[in-house]
């Protein structure tokens, strides 16, 4: 008798989808969940899945918890629907933001002394003063 090869039950999607949000660190509770679910359950299939992807690049690009959206916000607005319009202005590099920096950094020295040499110079200028009193 040939062994059945076995069947495993595909994950819930709604657990999936929340816990995508839980693992990027966003501070959720269970209203937070009550709200997402009352969402998620007026989706069809197809925008489930697209919610799903969103959520993983949503979360992953996100700078930090605070950057990521709730789920029930997140499913409300329905940016996996969206096209986006094409880029016009080009992507700025990490090497060309390392630049401006330096640059910035380069300009907040040149400040700190312009502010050094007014300072010495008010200074040497008192000191002639009193010395010219005398």
């Amino acid at each position: 008798m040939p062994m059945e090869a076995q069947r495993t039950p595909e994950p819930d999607q709604f657990s999936e989808y929340f816990g995508i949000f839980v693992a990027s660190g966003k501070a959720l509770n269970r209203g937070d969940m009550e709200r997402a679910c009352r969402e998620w359950v007026s989706l069809g299939e197809q925008d489930r899945l697209g919610a799903i992807e969103d959520a993983r690049k949503t979360c992953m690009s996100a700078s930090g918890p605070a950057f990521v959206p709730f789920p029930s916000n997140h499913l409300r607005a329905k940016g996996w629907t969206r096209v986006a319009l094409p880029r016009t202005l080009p992507a700025i590099t990490a090497k060309e933001t390392a630049r401006a920096d330096k640059a910035l950094d380069l300009i907040e020295d040149l400040k700190r002394l312009q502010a050094a040499r007014r300072a010495a110079g008010h200074a040497r200028g008192a000191t002639e003063a009193v010395e010219r009193e005398q």
